[in-house]
């Protein structure tokens, strides 16, 4: 197991120069939020930012324009064209971002399903670096057959329920079932699994797990906030 601390980090982490502009640091689309969850594309927003990428653009519904674009000024916003309240634009085109990450606040209706699909089809031949959360897994987990189009790239990010939906478990998993599943999930898949938690694990086929040492002191109220 590889643990995750500050001397991991610094040794991957590299210092900044100061004539770099935020340009020189990718740019990313993060699709996220819908009239009644401007909250979680606000969040997700911010986190996008504090990762340090250089240029954030984020696609979100018309409803909640003002609200995104107030809280996070740094954000490029760009409405939906397809629907006022809700992630449907089948025709969004990604080719010019360096990574995407969708999910969190969209809402599992149909429209946003045929919009995810769409996307997924069209990353399938760019292979984007591509975070899915939330909504977006929770849409995934119902259809199946979608999970084939996920790139080696893709980073899941599911809570715990969320895990259990994905691999379609009967029951509530407790924490060495989860270990155990999500070991046996990175390796019969090619793609990257973030299972939320205090002390987070990321599992792959390269490297079965990753512990992230520092606690989320968070995930515990946020946790108790979700079952």
């Amino acid at each position: 197991m590889t643990s995750v601390n500050i001397s991991y980090l610094q040794g991957i982490l590299h210092r900044r120069e100061p004539s770099a502009h935020k340009g020189d640091f990718g740019r990313g689309l993060l699709i996220a939020g819908c009239r009644e969850m401007c909250g979680a594309a606000i969040l997700a927003a911010r986190a996008s930012l504090r990762s340090g990428i250089g240029l954030l653009h984020v696609h979100a519904a018309a409803s909640i324009y003002d609200c995104l674009q107030a809280a996070v000024p740094e954000a490029m916003v760009q409405r939906d064209a397809r629907h006022n309240d809700h992630f449907a634009d089948e025709h969004l085109n990604i080719e010019k971002f360096d990574a995407v990450a969708l999910g969190p606040g969209l809402g599992q209706g149909p429209d946003q399903g045929r919009a995810i699909h769409a996307l997924l089809h069209q990353n399938a031949s760019f292979q984007k670096p591509m975070v899915i959360d939330a909504d977006a897994l929770n849409i995934l987990a119902s259809q199946q057959d979608w999970l084939h189009l996920l790139g080696p790239h893709c980073i899941l990010t599911p809570h715990p329920k969320e895990f259990e939906r994905l691999i379609q478990s009967s029951q509530k998993l407790n924490y060495d079932e989860r270990l155990e599943k999500g070991i046996a999930f990175a390796q019969n898949t090619k793609y990257i699994l973030s299972l939320k938690a205090p002390k987070p694990l990321l599992f792959s086929r390269m490297e079965n797990i990753t512990s992230i040492q520092a606690e989320i002191r968070a995930w515990q109220p946020a946790a108790a906030a979700m079952f």
